[in-house]
């Protein structure tokens, strides 16, 4: 199904404000992109690490990055049962190699807000079975990705 020019500004339209949302429900994070994660200094430099140690294993070391040498040196340590972030460093790996780590880490973070968002957008648009349905599903978009407990989850780190 093709989409017509207006369909195409809608969703563009709604991407923008999640956009917008998640920059101003992170203030001051877009001020620090490249130098700073948010967070209160528990999880956040753990987090920004997962990040790095994936890469760096899978790039760097050619290795399996669920087993880590480093850490608990020379006995290493297994990674399966640590809160290691897969899915968020393969998709930064290439974010990484441009804009850094910090940047990667918070592109992932903010890009957490925008598509959970469009995608609730995209799944109450096809349940509601109205196409030009666009206030309803922006609503449960917006509830869904900026929930409260999301929020205190990225301030934490």
């Amino acid at each position: 199904m093709r989409l017509s020019r207006s369909a195409w500004k809608r969703h563009l339209l709604v991407i923008g404000l999640y956009s917008l949302l998640a920059l101003v429900l992170t203030y001051p994070l877009a001020l620090h992109f490249t130098t700073h994660v948010p967070g209160d200094g528990g999880d956040d430099p753990a987090l920004a690490w997962n990040l790095w140690w994936v890469k760096y294993a899978l790039l760097d070391l050619g290795t399996n990055p669920f087993h880590c040498g480093y850490m608990f040196h020379p006995i290493g340590i297994n990674l399966a049962f640590y809160t290691l972030t897969v899915l968020n460093a393969l998709i930064s790996v290439p974010l990484q190699g441009t804009l850094g780590l910090v940047a990667a880490s918070n592109m992932v973070l903010l890009s957490s807000f925008v598509l959970g968002g469009y995608g609730t957008f995209l799944l109450v648009r096809h349940l509601l079975a109205e196409k030009n349905a666009l206030y309803a599903p922006f609503m449960a978009g917006l509830v869904y990705a900026f929930s409260s407990s999301k929020l205190f989850y990225a301030s934490l780190g």
